[in-house]
């Protein structure tokens, strides 16, 4: 039922259903945050006033639209925080593994789907268009 109303509203999406999902309705703010606490810990990154605010500003940014691209970094919200985005706050070892990181985060198109029905349920399974 949920994937023919999925269907219905993104008709001609590229990005699998796990991937629609995460767009509409985030991610799980608990991973996420362990997330961003072992990758700061991994990478022994110190931070400053601002950087921390960035850091934390993208991870609520991740929350809530349930994804992140690198060219997001230089758009607002972050622009608010320096006009140069993430280069303006970071040093470039910084600023690579930043991206690195959000990368993890980026929802990737898939290839394109069609609809079939099942006959016996009226729901539909996806196959790959050729």
């Amino acid at each position: 039922m949920y994937l023919n109303v999925l269907a219905e509203f993104f008709p001609e999406s590229t990005a699998g259903v796990d991937q629609l999902l995460r767009t509409i309705v985030g991610l799980d703010v608990s991973v996420i945050k362990q997330q961003f606490t072992e990758f700061v810990q991994d990478h022994h990154i110190k931070l400053n006033s601002i950087q921390q605010r960035f850091l934390g500003l993208l991870e609520s940014e991740i929350c809530r639209r349930g994804q992140m691209t690198i060219a997001d970094l230089y758009e607002q919200p972050f622009k608010s925080l320096h006009t140069d985005g993430i280069d303006g706050l970071f040093q470039d070892e910084q600023a690579r593994l930043i991206a690195g990181f959000v990368a993890g985060f980026t929802v990737k198109a898939a290839e394109p789907v069609q609809r079939v029905e099942l006959p016996e349920s009226g729901l539909f399974e996806e196959q790959p268009k050729h």
